[in-house]
């Protein structure tokens, strides 16, 4: 990911996790794909900073 190759690009990834959680919650039926469950795995490790 960007982040991780050092660019900033300003998006919060932690927020990001929780709208896509928001989303799964609110339609019912979405589990999110690949990407959300690889970013979770990162912000669990501290592989990834939040951005603040």
């Amino acid at each position: 990911m960007l982040n991780q190759m050092g660019f900033d690009t300003g998006i919060d990834l932690g927020k990001l996790a929780a709208a896509a959680d928001l989303v799964a919650e609110l339609a019912g039926n979405c589990e999110g794909g690949n990407a959300s469950a690889w970013i979770k795995r990162q912000l669990e490790k501290g592989d990834l900073a939040s951005a603040s």
